[in-house]
């Protein structure tokens, strides 16, 4: 293709050179004020959270895991059955034995519950003085009462000096109320030995203190007074006095009355011969 200069005269070009316009893109300028320097840098330098905090000596899986959890190795077959017959306090009885055989047997429990029913319904019906207090109590209290009762009686037949008075079980079987009134006379010689024995010691006391009064009056001794050591002695010296006068009153009212009593009685004199 020819170029405009060849297709275009000389004589009709033009001397003078245009002036080449330049295309300048304007940018939309902002009308609101800024500071100069950009966004502010945070003072503290901030750190990203982890998405999961794993200390070294908590890690999620520990070696060994599934090793046994004792030292010295392995137990052995004699061992781990001695284990498993064990009794720990606070803890059931172990199985195979007696305690876990009655606490988990239902039928021992349907029967205590039947018996203790049949009592109830007949208990009314029974003569008075067929059976002692404890007695009563253990039939009509159910299983926990009844177990109480036998820990107590236990402690009972331990402590007392009579506990080879005690009805045997084939006895308690085969003539109860005479084994429950064999009972009854047990629990009164018990009682009646504890008395006994208060008595005593408390007459010894006695005369331990009776014997010390006596010994201190002998040799001239003042006796221990606790109130002496925070009281003054005015306070203690009138109390003292004052006790006395009123025993001595006493003394003498009774002195008087005695005397009055056996003084005989005195005839009154008759006025004129009638009075």
């Amino acid at each position: 293709m020819p170029s405009s200069a060849s297709i275009i005269p000389g004589g009709m070009l033009s001397r003078t050179i245009a002036p080449s316009r330049t295309i300048v893109q304007t940018c939309p300028r902002r009308c609101y004020a800024s500071k100069p320097g950009g966004a502010k840098k945070p003072k503290h330098i901030v750190l990203e959270k982890p998405a999961k905090f794993n200390p070294p000596s908590h890690g999620s899986k520990l070696p060994n895991k599934s090793g046994p959890r004792h030292y010295g190795g392995a137990l052995s077959d004699m061992e781990m059955k001695a284990q498993a017959r064990k009794d720990y306090p606070g803890l059931p009885p172990p199985s195979n034995s007696f305690g876990h055989w009655f606490w988990s047997n239902p039928k021992v429990h349907a029967w205590i519950s039947i018996v203790r029913l049949i009592i109830i319904i007949l208990g009314p019906f029974a003569p008075p003085g067929s059976s002692s207090v404890l007695m009563r109590y253990t039939l009509y209290q159910g299983t926990l009462g009844s177990l109480a009762a036998y820990s107590l009686s236990r402690r009972f037949l331990e402590n007392s000096p009579y506990g080879d008075l005690m009805p045997s079980f084939y006895e308690w079987l085969r003539h109860p109320i005479l084994s429950a009134q064999t009972f009854g006379q047990m629990i009164v010689l018990h009682i009646d030995y504890n008395t006994a024995q208060s008595v005593e010691s408390r007459r010894s006391s006695l005369e331990d203190i009776t014997k010390r009064r006596k010994y201190m009056r002998a040799h001239d001794l003042e006796e221990e007074n606790f109130a002496k050591s925070f009281l003054p002695e005015k306070f203690i010296k009138s109390s003292e006095d004052a006790m006395e006068k009123a025993f001595g009153e006493g003394e003498d009212k009774k002195d008087g009355k005695e005397a009055e009593e056996n003084q005989p009685e005195e005839k009154k004199k008759k006025g004129w011969g009638v009075f």
